[in-house]
Formats: C-alpha cells, structure tokens, sequence
C-alpha cells in the first residue's frame, strides 16, 4: 500500500505506472519533494516470501523489494490520513491520537 505525502524523506518513495506496477522504491532518502509513500502495509504472494534468505536479518524495504521490481510488485494507492508509527518518537505521538 502506497499513501501521498507532501514529501517521501520519512519512508520509501515508490513510483508506478498508470497499471499499478513499481518502477522504483527507495527507501528513506532525502527527497523534500510530494509524492507517494510505502505505507508499511503489505500484500505478498509465497513466492516473494519464500525468495527471503535466512539466517541472517533482512531489510524488506532495502532488498527484497527493490530485487521484486518489474517482477510482478504492484502498489495500492490510497489517500487518506497517514499515521507514521516507525520511530519512538512518532509511536509515542501516535499512542496520544490512538490510546
């Protein structure tokens, strides 16, 4: 799931074309422009899973999902309020808006 943000610097900015597949995914850059972001909510078949190596940590955003692009990644736009929970700071924040 990708969400619009006036800018992509707190999480991976994701491009896609008119069908939905990803061109491109970065993670945390330094982008100030808007655009659209990785809402960290995600739908994957076994074969993606599967593809995960083991025994060691893996970053989704950093490797597996670039690897997956023009393999079959697809985004979901959708609009709406965006609540970032990915750093103490923001779950700390969030934990006031949602007790």
């Amino acid at each position: 799931m990708v969400t619009k943000v006036p800018h992509t610097r707190a999480g991976g900015r994701v491009t896609f074309d008119e069908h939905g597949a990803i061109i491109s995914f970065v993670e945390k850059g330094t982008s100030t422009e808007s655009g659209w972001m990785n809402a960290g909510i995600y739908m994957l078949e076994r074969p993606v899973l599967e593809g995960i190596p083991t025994g060691r940590p893996v970053s989704i955003e950093r490797e597996v999902f670039p690897a997956w692009v023009g393999r079959g990644l697809h985004a979901f736009p959708v609009t709406g309020k965006f609540l970032d929970i990915g750093t103490p700071e923001s779950y700390t924040s969030a934990q006031q808006i949602i007790p």
